[in-house]
């Protein structure tokens, strides 16, 4: 029996019928090495389980609530083994979702279902990789109930897919995961909305990328895929504005072609009218607190630039993550540290001669006040910084 077999295994222990509340989140992550071998990850620690969906034992999260749900996977491939981080998202038995690097740093992937009470959501590996390496995480989270999607679907730009081609100015184009006739270039606001984009871009051995998010006609943000000196690596990017008005547009183009089509995904969403941030850093430092340069994102967060901090001002779930490129035999270690705990750690090792980009992501409950820093406690940034961004999942406030 094959790996797939072992992915299909089910959690048949109780749901829970949920919090008091409505909140449904969670994230999961390892301290240390972990076996994988070609069956359902079970993630050695539990950091966030609001809702207690996710089953520590099984490594499975039910749904007890229906809608919309997002999710993001983030695993490094064994330092030791060398061999390929190929893991699936699985739901109910059947893999949506792919995640393939060899770079050895850590590589993320999302996606975004309409899910019933008691599907299955969980993160399966294939025979070919035996371990999975510290700093891996599993998160997701209930973006819309049933009884709001009216709220989603009035933004215009919820999106779930992969790309199926780009044109001739480089944009590319997507198919939705859930609705194969429908292939989006360009999304469209129809209000007033804060946006997230998430892309994961990946390219053979010898292929090299250049993404960008574009709004408005306007670069955003930008990631360099290098596989000058790797199989298969994978770039995940996060983009986090606000469309002052309706009609806004958001393109993914890709200055240079050599990217691998089917394994490059998209997925858009509406957050709700609250905090949210998107800032870029060129990488100086005061006492290892990255000081930021350009505040891209600021709606109803509070940010020092001169000290490199981010007050939250509203009690809720948060979604947060950063971005780190490194460059030419260099090894980074950066460290997201809310009220001056460290909670994640981001280590991005880049060969000689080449260019080396990698993301983490946290979720957590924060209260009101909490301020958020990124530290660079080992190495420097090269040229093209690094990205911080953030927003509300879900008030503690309603």
């Amino acid at each position: 029996m094959g790996w797939r077999y072992y992915c299909r295994l089910k959690d048949d222990s109780p749901i829970s019928s949920g919090t008091p509340d409505k909140h449904v989140a969670f994230q999961v992550t390892t301290t240390d090495d972990i076996p994988a071998n070609g069956g359902v990850i079970v993630f050695d620690q539990v950091n966030t389980n609001l809702g207690q969906g996710y089953n520590s034992t099984s490594g499975i999260f039910t749904i007890w609530r229906d809608g919309v749900y997002i999710f993001t996977w983030s695993m490094r491939s064994h330092p030791v083994t060398r061999k390929y981080t190929d893991t699936y998202l699985f739901v109910n038995g059947e893999a949506v979702g792919n995640l393939r690097d060899k770079s050895e740093n850590l590589v993320t992937n999302s996606a975004m279902f309409h899910l019933k009470s008691r599907d299955q959501v969980y993160i399966c590996s294939r025979y070919t990789t035996p371990y999975v390496g510290a700093m891996s995480q599993f998160s997701g989270w209930l973006q819309s109930p049933d009884f709001q999607m009216s709220y989603s679907n009035d933004c215009g730009v919820s999106f779930h897919g992969y790309a199926v081609s780009a044109n001739d100015e480089n944009v590319i184009r997507y198919q939705s995961k859930e609705n194969p006739d429908e292939r989006r270039s360009r999304l469209i606001t129809t209000s007033n909305v804060t946006i997230v984009l998430m892309s994961n871009t990946v390219v053979n051995r010898g292929g090299t990328s250049e993404m960008q998010h574009v709004i408005d006609g306007e670069n955003v943000t930008l990631s360099v895929i290098d596989g000058q000196c790797s199989d298969d690596v994978g770039v995940f990017l996060i983009t986090v504005a606000t469309a002052d008005f309706g009609g806004s547009t958001f393109e993914i183009k890709n200055r240079k072609t050599h990217f691998h089509i089917t394994s490059c995904t998209l997925t858009v969403f509406c957050t709700i009218n609250g905090p949210a941030f998107n800032i870029w850093a060129a990488g100086r430092t005061l006492n290892t607190t990255v000081i930021f340069d350009d505040i891209i994102t600021n709606n109803d967060v509070k940010i020092n630039e001169a000290f490199g901090t981010v007050s939250l001002l509203q009690r809720g779930i948060y979604f947060l993550s950063w971005t780190v490129h490194a460059y030419n035999d260099s090894v980074i270690l950066s460290s997201l540290a809310v009220d001056d705990v460290i909670i994640r750690n981001l280590t991005v090792t880049s060969p000689p001669d080449c260019h080396t980009v990698s993301t983490n992501v946290a979720l957590l409950p924060v209260q009101e006040m909490t301020t958020i820093k990124i530290k660079i406690l080992v190495g420097e940034i090269g040229k093209l910084g690094m990205y911080i961004s953030g927003f509300l999942i879900s008030s503690f406030e309603t």
